[in-house]
C-alpha cells in the first residue's frame, strides 16, 4: 500500500495517507505524541483530526499528496524527489526536521506532451487574431458603438462558454431543450474556443488530474503554460478523437456535435458571424451618414472591436480560469489541487472565478457558496428554470444535503394515526 505525506500540514506533523481507502490514520508530533484515529480518507478529515488533537496546524499553499517511496524518497505525483533520507515514515521515530516541505510546487508538462511539435492549427489563429486585434489602436477603426458591441459581445456570446460548454455540457448541472443547447453552442463557436467535444473532453481530463502530472493545463508547470502554452503544443493523449470518444462520448452521440468534429463547419460559423458584423456595420454607417466611406469605416469598426477584440478578450478571460484561479486567491475547501476563489476572475467570468467552490462541488449549477460570492451565471440559470427552459438544475451540495435531511426526517416521523 502506498503511503502519502500530506504537504499542507505544519512541518512538525506527518500523516500517512492513502487516496483510495485507509481505515486508520496515524499522526506523530515532535513531542512524541502518537494519535491513531479511525477517520475518512479525505484530506479535510486528516486536517480536522490534527487540529482537534494537536490544536495547531499551519496550512500553507496546498498541493496534491506526495508519495513516500519504499526507499524513503518523498516524491510528487510526477515522481520528482523532494526529500532524501526520510525512510522511517509510518509508525516509527522520525525527526521533525526531516519533514521539510516545499512552499511552492512545480510540475513537469504532461508526459504525453511532445515539446517540439507545435499545433499550427491553433498557434496560427491565436497569433493571427492577436495581430489583427492590434488594429484597435488605429483611430480610424474606433467607434463608441464598436466598443459597446465588444463589451456586450463578451457577456452574451462569451457567456455561452460558461453556461453551455461548462455547466450544461461538461458537468451536466442542468438540462435545456436541444434547440436551445445547440443555439448556445453556435454562440460559443462565435468565440472560436474549439468544438464542444474537444472543450468538454479537455475540461473533464483537467478535473480528473487537476494540478497533477496529467493535467493538460496546470499553471504549476508555468503560468504561461497554464494560460495558453498547452494549446499550441502537441499532446499525444489529449489531442485525438480517441480521447474525445473516451472523455466526451455523450457529446459525440449528438449528430450535430459529431459533424462539427468531422468538418470545418465550426470555422465557417465564425467566419459567417464576422461577415455579418461587418455587413450590419456597413449598412448602419451607410444609412446614417449616407456615404460609402462611412459604411466602410463603421463596418470595419464593428468587425475589429465587435469580433476580433472581443474574441481575444473572451479567450483571455476563459484562460484566466485555468491560470489565475489555480495560483491566486483563497480557499473555502480543502481540495487535492491548487484551485482558488479569485474575485477578479469571478467578475470577469460572472461566476466562474469561484473556482475552489467549483472544484469542491463540480456537479452544482452554482459556484456561490457565500452570500457575497455572486454567481451571475447561476442567476441566469434560475431565470431559465423560471421560464421553463431549464430542468434538473443541481443545487449546491449543502442545499442537496439539507433537502435529503428534511426528506429523511419526514420519513422517520410516524404518521398520525388519529383517534
Amino acid at each position: 500500500m502506498d503511503r502519502y505525506l500530506h504537504p499542507r500540514l505544519d512541518i512538525r506533523w506527518f500523516a500517512p495517507y492513502h487516496p483510495d481507502s485507509i481505515p486508520r490514520l496515524r499522526f506523530r508530533c515532535h513531542e512524541g505524541i502518537e494519535v491513531d484515529e479511525e477517520r475518512s480518507q479525505s484530506v479535510s478529515g486528516v486536517t480536522h483530526v490534527i487540529k482537534r488533537v494537536i490544536g495547531t496546524v499551519v496550512v500553507e499553499d496546498g498541493i496534491a499528496p506526495v508519495r513516500v517511496e519504499p526507499d524513503g524518497r518523498i516524491c510528487h505525483p510526477i515522481g520528482r524527489p523532494v526529500i532524501q533520507g526520510a525512510s522511517n515514515v509510518f509508525g516509527t521515530q522520525m525527526p521533525a526536521q526531516a519533514v521539510v516541505q516545499e512552499k511552492s510546487v512545480r510540475l513537469a508538462p504532461p508526459e504525453a506532451t511532445v515539446p517540439n511539435r507545435i499545433r499550427w492549427e491553433y498557434a496560427l489563429p491565436i497569433v493571427g487574431l492577436h495581430l489583427i486585434a492590434l488594429l484597435a489602436f488605429v483611430p480610424w477603426f474606433f467607434s463608441w458603438t464598436g466598443l459597446i458591441v465588444m463589451i456586450v459581445g463578451i457577456h452574451v456570446l462569451g457567456q455561452a462558454i460558461n453556461l453551455c460548454y461548462h455547466r450544461i455540457l461538461t458537468h451536466r448541472a442542468l438540462k435545456v431543450p436541444r434547440w436551445l443547447e445547440h443555439g448556445f453552442v453556435v454562440m460559443a463557436l462565435c468565440c472560436m474556443e474549439d468544438t464542444p467535444a474537444k472543450w468538454v473532453a479537455m475540461h473533464r481530463i483537467h478535473h480528473k488530474h487537476s494540478d497533477h502530472e496529467d493535467d493538460p493545463h496546470s499553471p504549476l508547470v508555468a503560468f504561461l503554460w497554464g494560460h495558453l502554452g498547452w494549446l499550441v503544443v502537441k499532446n499525444r493523449e489529449t489531442h485525438s478523437l480517441a480521447s474525445y470518444r473516451k472523455f466526451a462520448p455523450d457529446i459525440l452521440k449528438d449528430p450535430f456535435y459529431m459533424k462539427l468534429e468531422k468538418s470545418y463547419a465550426w470555422v465557417w460559423i465564425y467566419i459567417i458571424h464576422a461577415v455579418l458584423f461587418f455587413a450590419v456595420g456597413f449598412g448602419l454607417g451607410l444609412a446614417i451618414d449616407g456615404t460609402t466611406a462611412a459604411g466602410w469605416q463603421f463596418g470595419a469598426s464593428l468587425l475589429v472591436w465587435g469580433v476580433f477584440v472581443r474574441t481575444i478578450a473572451v479567450w483571455h478571460i476563459t484562460w484566466s480560469v485555468n491560470s489565475l484561479t489555480h495560483l491566486f486567491g483563497y480557499q473555502n475547501y480543502e481540495t487535492s489541487d491548487h484551485s482558488r476563489n479569485n474575485w477578479f476572475v469571478a467578475i470577469l467570468t460572472v461566476g466562474e472565478g469561484w473556482h475552489n467552490n467549483h472544484h469542491h462541488d463540480q456537479a452544482s449549477a452554482s459556484n456561490q457558496h457565500k452570500w457575497w460570492e455572486l454567481d451571475i451565471t447561476y442567476y441566469q440559470i434560475r431565470i431559465l428554470e423560471w421560464l421553463g427552459l431549464a430542468t434538473d438544475v443541481r443545487r449546491p451540495r449543502h442545499q442537496r444535503h439539507a433537502a435529503r435531511a428534511v426528506v429523511a426526517t419526514d420519513q422517520s416521523v410516524p404518521a398520525d394515526s388519529g383517534d
